[in-house]
């Protein structure tokens, strides 16, 4: 009997990526039992971390394990976006305004489960999550390599979307902007897709600003005209300059040849 449990425990820990946390389902996915788990976790073998949710004994699992956790529960509904996706991609992460919250996207209206804020307060981090209908749920997600395990996140283009979607209630105009900065690489063809699918007027002007008055060079292969972007203005920042052509007011400062009159 020790024999067969040594076996099964052997098992189990060659499909179990290091610094990550697993859940009972994927357990269970994995042919182990509820009684296995019990008794696993009464020896010490493996440890709770909440309902459902569990990790190596002395193995160090930052937030990425969790979400990889999270991805496991949950397939095809949980995704890292915005400007955290943009951080993994190295595109953001030294315009600094304040912590960047870890933000996570849902197109469904699943509940995140407790064991994930409990994990995420236990790591300080400050969690952001949107239900969010801007696009089809798989389009434009990527694997990312965190060496041990893969999360799924936005690819550049989506979460450059999905962070101009949430300027001024998250980020600032100045912040996109100097996100936007570097965004010199982006997939024309990916770009056009996001924007033809996307469902927001708000989202789809404020990207194609931003991508215009900095002359990024992918922009010359973007087809505005099979791009709805409404009718009607979009006020984005009271009292500031007006946008003629994506209907958009911003910041008075955000560019130094406006001031100029340029």
């Amino acid at each position: 009997m020790k024999i067969e449990r040594s076996s099964k425990l052997k098992a189990l820990l060659e499909k179990w990526p290091m610094h990550t946390v697993v859940t009972t389902s994927w357990l269970n996915r994995n042919g182990f039992t509820n009684s296995n788990i019990q008794k696993y976790v009464q020896s010490n073998w493996i440890e709770s971390i909440g309902a459902g949710a569990y990790k190596r004994p002395y193995d160090s699992v930052e937030w990425e394990g969790g979400i990889y956790g999270l991805q496991q529960q949950h397939p095809e509904i949980f995704h890292v976006g915005g400007k955290s996706a943009l951080e993994k991609h190295g595109l953001a992460h030294y315009i600094s305004f304040g912590k960047t919250p870890l933000f996570l996207f849902t197109c469904t209206k699943q509940s995140v489960p407790f064991w994930v804020k409990n994990f995420m307060d236990q790591h300080e981090m400050v969690q952001q999550y949107f239900f969010s209908r801007l696009l089809p749920p798989v389009l434009g997600l990527t694997l990312f390599d965190c060496g041990e395990f893969e999360i799924k996140i936005s690819s550049r283009e989506r979460a450059a979307l999905e962070m101009v979607e949430l300027v001024g209630e998250i980020h600032s105009f100045e912040e996109c902007r100097l996100t936007f900065e570097n965004l010199t690489t982006l997939r024309p063809q990916l770009v056009q897709e996001l924007l033809q699918k996307c469902t927001s007027v708000k989202a789809k002007r404020v990207f194609l600003f931003l991508s215009e008055r900095l002359d990024l060079p992918w922009m010359k292969h973007i087809n505005g005209n099979e791009i709805n972007l409404g009718i009607g203005s979009r006020q984005l920042t009271p009292q500031g300059f007006y946008d003629s052509r994506y209907k958009i007011t911003y910041p008075k400062d955000l560019f130094a040849n406006d001031e100029l009159g340029i």
